[in-house]
């Protein structure tokens, strides 16, 4: 609720029973919202967590992703150091993983 109203009473009821919160403020709408979305967003943003090294080649950017353990950072920097005869491979068969 904006510009200082009071909460209706059901409402309150309403949110306690649902476990939803209710905001009061005293604050203009489009003020309260401009301030209240960042929070908002970057509470039920979606993450993802995922494990990788990144290696430098020639001045070409490449990330190695893959479940814990299986020596991403070792062949990150193997790549990065410039050694020949290893070959990127992905689950697709591309070379390149950004076009599976």
């Amino acid at each position: 609720m904006t510009k200082g109203q009071e909460i209706p009473p059901e409402l309150v009821e309403f949110a306690l029973a649902s476990g939803v919160p209710v905001l009061r403020s005293s604050l203009k709408t489009a003020e309260f919202y401009r301030r209240i979305k960042p929070v908002v967003e970057e509470a039920t943003a979606p993450r993802t967590t995922l494990h990788g090294s990144l290696a430098d080649v020639y001045g070409v950017g490449l990330l190695f992703l893959g479940r814990s353990g299986i020596a991403r950072a070792s062949a990150s920097s193997t790549w990065s150091s410039g050694v020949t005869g290893w070959w990127l491979t992905t689950s697709c068969r591309s070379p390149v993983a950004a076009t599976c």
